[in-house]
C-alpha cells in the first residue's frame, strides 16, 4: 500500500483523537508519525504497523499481547500511552521524544566516547533488568530503538517484537517478514528457539555496546544468513585491539555478553551493567597481543556451540559448508579436518513434528540442502481431535519452513533424483508435487496393504513397499508393476533404498519374529541376499559406507556398491538418540549422498531412543489420564493390551531392541509387573475365561500357546495354523479365537478368520473379501463379531453374527476402527475418523438383528494405535501417541566423516 494512502486512512480514522502532523520515519515493521493528542494536548509518536504485517497478525491477538507491556514504568523506558485498530491499521502511541536515536548519533559520530558508551549501556541495562524482573523480554534491542533525550537513553518498543511473534510469528515466517534485527539477535533467537529469555537481550545490548565503542557491530554481512553464520562460527575482534583506550574490564564485560551459549553470558542485565564498571574483574577473554595465539588454541564459537545449535536458522552455517559440497558435487566428502557441526531443526510454532509408523518421517534432497519432514497442526484444545500430518519443506540455508499444500496425510516420501519433486503416499495413492510447491499429481492407485517406504529411481520410476511386496510405479505412464515379492508372506520388506550407480538396491526384511535384517538385491536379480541383522540401510557415497540401524545405534560399514559386500568393521555414527519404530524397526534418520545427516531426537531420553517410553501406556479413569509404569529394564511396550475378566490384571506384549516379543503382566492393584512368557517369544496375549491361563502367539509360522498366567509351568502349543501366514490381531471368547492377518493361499489383503483353540487349524475364513478387514472383537455373549473394513475405501466398523457371518451391519458413520466391547456387551466402542472415542449402545433385536442406539463421543485423544476397556467399563487403556511420538527436534549433522 502507498504510504500516502496509509497516512490518509489513518488521518480519517483517528480524527478527534489524534491529529497527524508528519511522518518521522519508517522501519521494517512500522511507520512512525508525529501527532497531536487532542484530548491531552500533547505531542505523541504514533507507530503504525505496515498493512502487510497487520494482515497476518490478527489485530485482537496483537493488541492483547501488547497490553502486557503497558504497565512498565521506568526512567529509561519509553511508556506506551495507547494502542488500537483504525480502519484495519494496527497502531500504538508513545510519547514524542525531542531528541535523536542512538542510530542517528552513531551515524554522525561513528564511535562514542568511552564514558558515554558505558553510561548509555548501563542505563539501558537498568531498563532491561526492570522489565526482565517483570517477565518482559524486549527481543529487539538495537540503536534504532534507543532514543536519546539530553544524552540519556530511553528504550522504545518494549515487548513489541514478542507481541508480534505471539500474535502471528509463524505466519510472518511464512510470508518472509523478519522478527528482530540480524546484527543484534542472539543465536538462540535467530534460530527460532521457542523459549528466549533475558539473556537474549543481554547479547543484543552487548552488540550495541560493542558498536558504540568500535564503530560497527561485531558481526556483519550482506545477508541475514551471512551475519548469523558469523555469529555461530567466528569470534569478535577484541575491542582492545580495535581501540586501545578501551579498558580490559569493559572488553571483558562486552565479550561475556557476546557469548554464544546463554549460560556463558551475564546472568542478568544488572550484572552486565556492574561488570562494565568492575575494573577488578579477572579477564577470561584474551585481547591485544595474546589474541593470535589464543585463537589458534581456542575452539571456535561454532565448536563451542555444538550441543545446542538449532531452530529456524539451522542452515546458516551450511551456507559455506554445503556450498563447498555443491561445488565439488553432491557426493563429495566432508573436509576430513573439519569438525562436525550439529544443530536442531524444530517445527514452526503452529506445527509439531510427527512420526508415523508408515515409512520414514523425513528425507533430504540429493544435494543435502533441503529437508522434507512430517508435521501436524498443534491442537491446544484437550478435547479437539488431532490433525493429520502434512509435509513441510525447509531449505537448510534459509530461516523459513514452508508447508507443502495438498500433502495432508502424507507418508512414505521420496525425492526425485533432480531434487525438484517429492513423492508421497496418502489414502493408498501415490502422488507427486514440486518440492517448492505447486500442483499435486496422482501417479497411481496402490494395492491395499501396509505402506512402508518408497524411493525414486533415476529411470523415473518410484518403488513403493506395500504389504509383502515392492511395486514399481512409472511416473509418466502411471503403470504399476510388481518389482519384488517376498519369498514368504510372513516377511515384509521395508524401505527400499537405491544405491548410486545402479548396481543394486538395499532394503530390510522383517523376519519370523519381526527381527529385521538388511538385504542386497543386485540389479536385474529377483533374489535378495541377506547381508546382516539391522534395518533402514542406506549407502552414503561420500563416506563409501553403508549406514544401518542396529539396536538403537547407527553403524557405518565400509561397503562395495558394485558387489554389495561389506569390506570392514563398522564405525558407530549415532547411539541412543535415534527415534526407532518398534513396528518396522526402522530408524528415523535421513542422509544425503554428500553425508549430511538428520536424526530424529526424542524430547526425553528413552530406551535407546525408541518410540514408546512407559509413559505412553495410559490409563483413563473418571476423565483423568494416568501413565502406567512398566518397569521392564529398558524394554518398551506396544501392542494389544488385555484385561483379566476381574479387571485386576493387564497383559501386553513387550519388546526391547531387536529382541523378540515377550508377554508382560501388571497387577493393577499392587503395581507389580512380571514377564509371563520368560524367554519365550510371545505376542497378542489374551486371558482365558477363568483368568488362570493366557493364550498368545508363541512363534511364527503361526502357533499359539497356552500357559499359566502366573508364569509358572510350561507352555502348551496349540496345533499350528498351517493355512495362515501372518496374524496381526486376535480376539478370544471361550474356545473361539478370531484372527486378522494374511491367509497363506488366496490372500487379497488383511482378512479375518476364526478357529477353535481346542481343535486348532485350519483357520476358517470369516471376512475374506478384496477389502482390508481387521481388528476383530468377539462380543461377550459370543453371538457377534465387530471388526473394521475399508469396503468403501474408508475404514468403517461393522458387526456380523458369530461364528457364521450371515449378514453385515455398518456401525460407524464417520469412519471407524479398533472396535472394543464393554464387559456386558451393551456398548460397542470404537475410534472414529477424527480419532475420537465413540460409545454406541448395542443390543440384539427380537428378530436377531443388531439394534443400535445413538452414538456419543467419550473423548478425543489424537491417533491411538491400540486400546482396550476394563470389563466394568470404568477404565480405558491406550497407547498415548501424544507421549509416544513427542520429539525434541531433528538434529542435523554436517561435516561428519565416519572413519577413513
Amino acid at each position: 500500500m502507498n504510504p500516502s494512502d496509509v497516512h490518509a486512512r489513518l488521518t480519517t480514522a483517528l480524527a478527534g483523537r489524534y491529529r497527524l502532523e508528519r511522518e518521522l520515519g519508517a522501519g521494517g515493521m512500522a511507520t512512525v508519525y508525529l501527532a497531536h493528542d487532542e484530548r491531552h494536548h500533547r505531542r505523541v509518536a504514533i507507530k503504525v504497523l505496515h498493512p502487510e504485517l497487520s494482515a497476518v497478525l490478527g489485530t485482537e491477538r496483537f493488541l492483547k499481547e501488547i497490553e502486557l507491556t503497558a504497565g512498565l514504568q521506568h526512567p529509561h523506558i519509553l511508556p506506551l500511552f495507547d494502542s488500537g485498530s483504525a480502519d484495519g491499521l494496527v497502531f500504538y502511541v508513545m510519547p514524542f521524544v525531542d531528541g535523536e536515536t542512538l542510530r542517528a548519533r552513531l551515524e554522525r559520530e561513528r564511535q562514542l566516547p568511552i564514558a558515554d558508551a558505558v553510561r548509555i549501556a548501563q542505563d539501558v541495562a537498568s531498563a532491561l533488568d526492570y522489565a526482565h524482573k517483570r517477565g518482559v523480554v524486549h527481543r529487539d534491542v538495537k540503536p534504532e530503538n534507543i532514543l536519546l533525550h539530553d544524552g540519556r537513553p530511553m528504550v522504545a518498543d518494549f515487548g513489541i517484537a514478542l507481541a508480534v511473534k505471539e500474535a502471528g510469528g509463524q505466519r510472518m515466517t511464512q510470508t518472509g517478514l523478519s522478527l528482530g534485527t540480524p546484527q543484534y539477535m542472539a543465536p538462540e533467537q535467530a534460530m527460532g528457539e521457542k523459549t528466549v529469555d533475558a539473556r537474549a537481550d543481554v547479547f543484543a545490548l552487548g552488540v550495541v555496546t560493542y558498536e558504540m565503542l568500535a564503530g560497527e557491530p561485531p558481526f556483519t554481512g550482506p545477508t541475514m544468513q551471512a551475519i548469523v553464520a558469523k555469529v555461530l562460527a567466528s569470534e569478535p575482534v577484541p575491542l582492545t585491539e580495535l581501540r586501545k583506550s578501551v579498558p580490559e574490564h569493559v572488553w571483558e564485560a562486552v565479550a561475556t555478553a557476546l557469548e554464544n551459549l546463554p549460560a556463558d553470558r551475564h546472568a542478568s542485565a544488572e550484572r552486565f551493567a556492574a561488570a562494565l564498571s568492575d575494573s577488578t574483574a579477572v579477564p577470561r577473554h584474551v585481547s591485544g597481543a595474546r589474541v593470535a595465539s589464543a585463537r589458534a588454541s581456542r575452539p571456535s564459537a561454532a565448536r563451542r556451540a555444538l550441543p545446542w545449535i538449532g531452530g529456524l536458522a539451522a542452515g546458516l552455517l551450511i551456507g559455506a559448508v554445503i556450498a563447498k559440497g555443491r561445488e565439488r558435487g553432491t557426493a563429495s566428502a566432508a573436509d576430513p579436518n573439519a569438525q562436525p557441526i550439529r544443530f536442531l531443526v524444530t517445527a514452526p510454532d503452529s506445527l509439531e513434528l510427527q512420526a508415523v509408523c508408515c515409512g520414514l518421517m523425513m528425507l533430504l534432497s540429493p544435494d543435502g540442502r533441503t529437508l522434507v519432514y512430517q508435521a501436524r497442526p498443534v491442537v491446544t484444545d484437550s478435547v479437539a481431535p488431532a490433525q493429520p500430518q502434512q509435509l513441510v519443506v525447509r531449505d537448510l540455508g534459509s530461516l523459513t519452513s514452508t508447508v507443502l499444500p495438498g500433502t495432508v496425510g502424507a507418508t512414505s516420501m521420496s525425492v526425485s533424483p533432480d531434487g525438484q519433486q517429492v513423492a508421497f503416499v496418502a489414502k493408498q495413492r501415490l502422488y507427486r508435487t514440486p518440492l517448492r510447491g505447486g500442483a499435486v499429481t496422482e501417479v497411481v492407485q496402490l494395492p491395499t496393504g501396509f505402506v512402508s517406504g518408497s524411493t525414486w529411481l533415476s529411470n523415473d520410476r518410484i518403488l513403493v513397499t506395500v504389504g509383502t511386496a515392492i511395486y514399481s510405479a512409472d511416473v509418466q505412464s502411471s503403470q504399476l508393476s510388481t518389482f519384488l515379492k517376498a519369498d514368504s508372506l510372513e516377511r515384509q520388506p521395508v524401505g527400499p533404498s537405491a544405491v548410486d550407480g545402479g548396481h543394486g538396491m538395499l532394503f530390510s526384511y522383517s523376519g519370523p519374529e519381526r527381527v529385521p535384517s538388511v538385504h542386497w538385491l543386485p540389479t536385474g536379480s529377483t533374489t535378495p541376499r541377506r547381508l546382516m541383522p539391522g534395518a533402514t540401510p542406506t549407502y552414503v557415497p561420500a563416506w563409501r559406507r553403508l549406514l544401518v540401524n542396529r539396536t538403537g545405534a547407527l553403524l557405518a560399514f565400509p561397503f562395495d556398491p558394485v558387489t554389495g559386500d561389506t569390506t570392514g568393521p563398522a564405525v558407530k555414527v549415532a547411539d541412543g538418540n535415534v527415534l526407532r519404530s518398534p513396528i518396522l524397526a526402522h530408524a528415523e534418520y535421513a542422509v544425503a549422498p554428500n553425508g549430511t545427516l538428520v536424526l530424529a531426537r526424542r524430547e526425553s531420553d528413552g530406551a535407546a531412543g525408541e518410540w514408546t517410553p512407559n509413559s505412553s501406556i495410559t490409563m483413563r479413569r473418571n476423565g483423568v489420564n494416568t501413565p502406567i509404569v512398566i518397569p521392564s529394564n529398558g524394554a518398551f511396550v506396544l501392542g494389544s493390551a488385555s484385561f483379566s475378566h476381574d479387571g485386576n490384571r493387564l497383559i501386553m506384549p513387550s519388546r526391547s531392541g531387536f529382541d523378540g516379543w515377550r508377554v508382560v503382566m501388571q497387577d493393577l492393584q499392587r503395581g507389580v509387573t512380571q514377564t509371563v512368557t520368560g524367554d519365550d517369544y510371545g505376542r497378542l496375549p489374551a486371558f482365558t475365561a477363568r483368568d488362570d491361563s493366557i493364550v498368545y502367539l508363541s512363534r511364527e509360522p503361526l502357533t499359539f500357546s497356552v500357559r499359566p498366567s502366573d508364569g509358572s509351568g510350561s507352555a502348551v502349543a496349540l496345533p499350528a495354523l498351517t493355512n495362515w501366514s501372518t496374524v496381526n490381531e486376535i480376539s478370544m471368547n471361550g474356545d473361539w479365537i478370531a484372527v486378522s492377518g494374511t491367509a497363506a493361499v488366496g490372500a487379497t489383503s488383511a482378512d479375518i478368520g476364526v478357529f477353535r483353540r481346542s481343535v486348532g487349524g485350519p483357520v476358517q475364513p470369516y471376512a475374506h473379501t478384496a477389502a482390508r478387514e481387521e481388528a476383530p472383537a468377539i462380543s461377550p455373549d459370543g453371538h457377534w463379531l465387530a471388526y473394521s473394513a475399508n469396503v468403501s475405501g474408508v475404514d468403517q466398523v461393522y458387526v456380523s453374527p458369530f461364528p457364521t457371518p450371515t449378514s453385515r451391519t455398518a456401525v460407524s458413520g464417520n469412519g471407524g476402527r479398533l472396535p472394543v466391547w464393554s464387559g456386558d456387551g451393551r456398548t460397542l466402542y470404537y475410534v472414529d475418523a477424527k480419532n475420537a472415542f465413540i460409545g454406541l449402545p448395542f443390543s440384539t433385536g427380537a428378530d436377531g438383528t443388531a439394534a443400535l442406539g445413538a452414538a456419543r463421543t467419550i473423548f478425543n485423544r489424537g491417533y491411538v494405535r491400540n486400546w482396550t476397556i476394563s470389563p466394568d467399563g470404568t477404565r480405558m487403556i491406550f497407547i498415548d501417541t501424544a507421549q509416544l511420538l513427542r520429539l525434541l527436534g531433528l538434529e542435523v549433522v554436517l561435516n561428519l566423516q565416519p572413519g577413513p
